[in-house]
């Protein structure tokens, strides 16, 4: 035998490793093929020709593969056609079994990645005392029909492509984004085993603390504009008698601060990790900037009107200045 050539087995089709090394001459195994068993053929291979195409594809299995594809097989002499064939099946054979093993690989790396923990949740607990805000309607008469037109509404969005972050605006203020929002995060959160964040977002004219009657030390967006930072343990406050979670803004505006849009953005995808759903009360479309970018960072968008007040015109202004964010549609208060 010449000095630059050895003896490599072709791979064990049964579905685990692979000798990639050199082995005897008389190495000898059986694989099946349609029900026959027959003798795995030990090929030549040029094995300088064989080491740079591994080298050259960085991947041991991408290296027979190209091995293979290369021509770089030695026939031995004397094979007739049906030995041909069965050695050329057993090739075919053991690529295709390369491939399993390298998707089945970044399978499970891509689900250990998937399983990283969540981030860590600083949880304030809140309890509604005295008579609640009618804008509460999911808790002061869970059922009314508006209470039912919320839980329809949660039932649309499940159906339309069930987003997992939502942000609510309007086109101008007053207009009831602040009620569809959470009226619409309390529906959700009445599903069980839902974990579900309303997530306050609304700079110039915040109303959650007003609603739910409490003064918040902190907040996660406040964290954001004020220090610049980004990262757990992130701050809320949980809603007594409902499954609901809040991050509210303090009552004093923040006037003439801005969302950063990579900090924004990387707060909600954090936040994914520990809520199924996310409800972001942003602000008026034709009033801030802001809700721009809320509405890139979300997976849908839904505008509110209040009827007898939003006009038309300005509600289409608002959508189109919303492009390219997603917006599913539009909601109408107290029709």
């Amino acid at each position: 035998m010449p000095q630059d050539v050895e003896v490599f087995p072709i791979i064990d089709v049964s579905g685990s490793a692979a000798d990639y090394g050199p082995a005897a001459s008389n190495d000898v195994g059986t694989a099946r093929i349609g029900g026959e068993r027959f003798e795995r053929r030990v090929v030549e291979v040029h094995h300088r020709s064989a080491q740079r195409e591994i080298r050259r594809s960085g991947e041991q299995g991408a290296g027979h593969r190209d091995l293979f594809s290369a021509d770089l097989v030695r026939q031995p002499a004397g094979e007739d056609e049906e030995a041909r064939t069965r050695r050329d099946q057993v090739v075919e054979m053991t690529y295709q079994n390369l491939t399993l093993w390298r998707a089945a690989r970044d399978t499970q790396r891509n689900w250990a990645l998937a399983r990283r923990p969540p981030p860590l949740i600083d949880i304030e607990h809140v309890a509604l005392r005295g008579t609640l805000d009618p804008r509460l309607v999911l808790l002061s008469e869970p059922g009314s029909d508006r209470a039912r037109s919320y839980r329809l509404l949660r039932h649309r969005l499940f159906s339309n492509g069930d987003p997992r972050t939502v942000a609510v605006t309007s086109a101008h203020r007053g207009e009831g984004k602040t009620t569809c929002a959470l009226n619409l995060a309390l529906a959700i959160a009445e599903d069980t085993m839902t974990r579900t964040l309303l997530l306050e977002a609304n700079l110039p004219r915040p109303a959650l603390a007003q609603v739910f009657a409490f003064a918040p030390s902190r907040s996660i967006v406040e964290k954001i504009i004020r220090f610049s930072s980004v990262g757990p343990p992130y701050p809320v406050v949980s809603i007594s008698g409902t499954r609901l979670h809040a991050s509210a803004l303090p009552d004093t505006p923040l006037e003439g601060r801005r969302l950063d849009r990579t900090l924004f953005a990387a707060v909600l995808s954090e936040l994914r990790e520990a809520y199924d759903y996310i409800v972001v009360d942003a602000a008026s479309v034709l009033e801030s900037g802001d809700v721009d970018v809320v509405g890139e960072s979300s997976d849908a968008v839904i505008v509110a009107a209040r009827a007898g007040r939003s006009g038309k015109r300005e509600l289409r202004r608002a959508i189109a200045q919303l492009a390219p964010a997603p917006v599913l549609g539009s909601v109408l208060i107290d029709a």
